[in-house]
């Protein structure tokens, strides 16, 4: 999940935060481009396409609003700079603690405002433009939010309105406080100017967004990389699972409400919506996105970065399936939890019984994200006596790793469209992967080639996620086959051109822009 914070640590966090150095005093950009906790600080799959993005469109310029948890989030940018990149600002949800105003609104105004912030979700347009103009936006509000949500009546209408649980007054000052502790960094902006905004996830990023498209009315287009609400709802689910006191269940349903209205608030407010696959455009309408006001724009790849890649992969077809065949195998990825990277661990201790060949898994990319995480597996691997067959390598050029691999697997438990496989396709080299997000599709669905009469077939095998078993059973059925094997890296390079190149993709995204400047 890679857009979603430590949702512990923002439930837990109780005080009030203060106002970092955001300053909205900046050139204005063509494009705003808003992420979360991703570009230009975190590498991963969103970071690349969101520089792709920028890279692609170099008569637009752009600024960029991060917004990262704390001061102690990444900070140093992990990609090249682009002379169109005119800005680069941070807005930090938790940080030191900051008084803030002041004062005790009439409470006719409070049991107003308490009433919308309860219905956002129903508003139409005008109504969330009113709702904001009239107690957020710092250019036009008629009431200061900040001093409703801190007053004394505002604590008295909570008291009210809470009469029916079973809850003490100091727990309800708590949940008072988390409630202003969103409020108070996030919606107290005056945003950068841009001629139109674009997200990369809904949540906090798309809310932002969203907010200051309508702070000078201009659009807001939202991408989605995977379904945040849906994440960080099962986040919330799993979180609470094993607390089951009366003011839990309280936060849990307040949490859960925040987000529904977060995310129905940010899709009713874009313009336009796009997605990587048809089915993560129908299932964001269960959350409220509107079908009809959405495009599909896959990810792309640069085929010809991988040409050495490709070149060097069919010379090592003369090398492959002989007695003395040592196999690479390779991971590429973050190493966290969704990536499934313990399952491949117990894939590999069972290919050590299974597997009549000598071989490696080599893993690459960031340890740093979860290094709780990557310890456990560290220490997996030592207990199960498989330090020679699996080494940890850190962050590398994948170009380059490419070069030099034999099959990629991927033992993900949830994505939606990854990099990883197109990477690996445009390289030559064959996959494993779990079925996950679109894999299927991009992987497998036959697709018709106009430079030939039959349709390029499949780049590689699909196995179940959370099944280590199957996972070696797929890494066995291929290298034990060179027919299929050679069959998935010739395909691999023809799918890219069919579908995903980045000169296509770009197109769409080009497309996108000058249909909301």
């Amino acid at each position: 999940m890679a857009n979603v914070f430590k949702l512990g640590k923002i439930i837990s966090f109780v005080g009030f935060q203060n106002r970092d150095q955001f300053n909205a005093e900046v050139d204005t950009v063509d494009v705003c481009l808003f992420t979360e906790a991703t570009y230009p600080f975190v590498k991963g799959g969103v970071s690349s396409v969101i520089h792709q993005i920028i890279e692609n469109h170099p008569h637009l310029t752009f600024g960029i609003v991060h917004i990262a948890w704390n001061n102690k989030s990444p900070q140093k940018n992990l990609f090249p700079k682009l002379e169109h990149v005119k800005w680069v600002k941070t807005i930090l949800l938790n940080d030191e603690k900051k008084k803030l105003p002041k004062g005790n609104i009439p409470k006719e105004l409070v049991i107003e405002f308490m009433n919308k912030i309860s219905t956002l979700h129903e508003l139409d347009m005008e109504h969330l433009k009113a709702f904001y103009n009239d107690f957020i936006n710092p250019y036009t509000r008629k009431a200061d939010f900040r001093k409703i949500i801190t007053g004394s009546n505002f604590f008295s209408e909570m008291v009210e309105r809470f009469k029916g649980f079973n809850i003490s007054l100091s727990e309800l000052f708590w949940l008072q406080k988390e409630y202003i502790s969103l409020a108070s960094t996030l919606l107290d902006r005056k945003f950068p100017k841009a001629r139109v905004y674009h997200s990369h996830t809904n949540g906090y990023a798309g809310l932002a967004a969203a907010l200051a498209s309508i702070q000078h009315q201009r659009r807001f287009v939202l991408t989605e990389h995977s379904l945040y609400i849906r994440d960080v709802m099962g986040e919330i689910n799993h979180l609470f699972s094993s607390h089951t006191s009366t003011i839990n269940k309280v936060r849990k349903n307040i949490w859960e409400q925040r987000f529904a209205a977060i995310g129905k608030v940010t899709y009713r407010i874009s313009s336009q919506s796009s997605y990587l696959y048809d089915q993560i455009a129908d299932d964001a309408t269960q959350f409220g996105s509107d079908k009809s006001r959405s495009v599909i724009i896959p990810n792309g790849i640069n085929y010809n970065k991988f040409e050495v890649a490709r070149k060097k992969q069919n010379e090592r077809h003369q090398q492959r399936f002989q007695a003395s065949t040592h196999w690479k195998i390779g991971f590429i990825g973050r190493v966290v939890p969704v990536k499934g990277v313990k399952d491949l661990i117990l894939c590999v201790e069972l290919l050590k019984e299974k597997f009549e060949h000598p071989f490696q898994v080599h893993i690459i990319g960031p340890i740093e994200e979860d290094p709780k995480y990557y310890d456990e597996c560290a220490n997996m691997v030592s207990a199960l006596g498989l330090n020679e067959l699996i080494l940890f390598h850190g962050p590398q050029d994948v170009a380059k790793f490419l070069e030099d691999i034999d099959l990629v697997v991927m033992s993900s438990l949830s994505e939606a469209l990854p990099v990883v496989v197109l990477e690996s396709m445009a390289a030559g080299v064959p996959i494993i992967s779990t079925d996950v997000g679109s894999v299927q599709d991009i992987m497998c669905m036959p697709l018709q080639d106009e430079n030939s009469a039959s349709p390029v077939h499949e780049a590689g095998l699909v196995v179940p996620p959370k099944s280590p078993k199957d996972l070696c059973r797929g890494i066995i059925q291929v290298l034990n086959n060179k027919q299929d094997y050679e069959r998935y890296g010739q395909n691999g390079p023809k799918r890219i051109l069919h579908s995903f190149k980045i000169e296509d993709i770009m197109k769409k995204y080009n497309s996108l822009y000058l249909e909301n400047l």
